[in-house]
């Protein structure tokens, strides 16, 4: 299943298609990257205790870093993302993870208008990914309308001219320059690639 994406989102589509979030020389060093250095309080979040026995929906999946968290706990997990490449990457990352959840899906979606029933999950998990919509509040409304009465969601956004924020703008502008960009992020991989364990050490 694969939803339509508004016409304001392809353009983020696209940048994300090209950059997949977190890519690195493997998937398992940008998780270990993830969790040791970008984003180590994630790990208070992924707990049995928030997601033991619930449906989760994950709003901009990545390449399945926190998929795999989630799914060793949940009932039913499903992830979208806007970026095709980044699908492909969580779902055969999930195989390698081999979670103990029943049922897990990935697909292409817009966060803005997501193809599910009204109240279908119990958990809506959502970390760094609804500051880059179109229309923030319409994503917001889609979430309110896939959780039940009862159902939580979890979520995280970038505060707006902090010095990450500033950083991430940067990158992704310079990474839209022709060749440029292209050079820059081959440099970046390449570091990544040349880290020591050691070097990732909180």
């Amino acid at each position: 299943m694969r939803a339509d994406i508004d016409g304001s989102n392809l353009e983020t589509q696209a940048f994300w298609d090209k950059n997949p979030c977190g890519l690195s020389a493997t998937w398992e060093h940008s998780r270990e990257v993830r969790y040791k250095v970008t984003d180590p309080y994630l790990r208070q979040y992924l707990t049995r205790d928030r997601f033991g026995g619930q449906t989760v929906l994950e709003v901009g999946c990545g390449q399945g870093f926190d998929a795999c968290e989630i799914a060793r706990y949940c009932d039913r997990y499903v992830g979208v993302d806007l970026s095709g490449q980044s699908v492909r990457i969580a779902k055969d990352s999930m195989e390698r993870c081999q979670p103990t959840v029943s049922t897990s899906a990935f697909l292409v979606a817009d966060a803005e208008r997501l193809p599910f029933s009204d109240e279908t999950f119990s958990r809506v998990y959502s970390v760094g990914v609804l500051h880059h919509t179109a229309d923030f509040p319409a994503a917001l409304r889609e979430i309110h309308r896939l959780l039940h009465k009862n159902g939580e969601l979890i979520l995280m956004l970038y505060h707006s001219f902090t010095p990450l924020w500033v950083v991430l703008r940067t990158v992704r502008g310079l990474l839209r320059v022709p060749f440029l960009g292209q050079r820059i992020r081959k440099r970046a991989l390449m570091s990544l690639r040349n880290a020591k364990p050691s070097d990732l050490d909180s």
